[in-house]
């Protein structure tokens, strides 16, 4: 009663699996950090989000699942956050990972960002939070 199937066999939330997901996704994404495909997330990740509000956490939690779907979507290429209007997915100018590679980061709410690191298909998630806070700590 929860999901549907469509024409091309993939299951879909149904109206019913919908309300109820409404109903208890805040208490959810509030309180647990939810494993996503193609995300792994950081110690220094983690710990933001053990200090961030709850309406934070479930902002920070309904984006990382649309980008964990855009890279579901894409076998991992993390491009496909480029291209999403309200993502804003860029490489830091002028900063690297330990292993020399670029230091990506993303729009959670006009305000918060998360940075990361692109490896291997993943996105290694780093930071969480503020603007000014994730840009001088990615």
């Amino acid at each position: 009663a929860l999901l549907d199937i469509d024409r091309a066999g993939n299951a879909v939330i149904s109206d019913w699996g919908l309300l109820i997901w409404n109903r208890i996704k805040n208490r959810i994404f509030s309180e647990t950090l939810v494993s996503f495909p193609y995300l792994q997330y950081e110690l220094s990740f983690k710990k933001d989000f053990s200090n961030a509000s709850p309406r934070e956490r479930v902002a920070l939690q309904e984006t990382l699942a649309d980008a964990s779907a855009l890279m579901v979507d894409t076998g991992g290429d993390c491009s496909a956050l480029k291209r999403h209007g309200g993502l804003k997915y860029d490489n830091y100018t002028g900063k690297q990972s330990p292993n020399g590679g670029p230091i990506g980061h993303f729009r959670i709410t006009r305000g918060n960002r998360v940075s990361c690191i692109d490896e291997k298909g993943n996105l290694h998630l780093r930071h969480f939070g503020a603007h000014d806070y994730v840009n001088n700590n990615p």
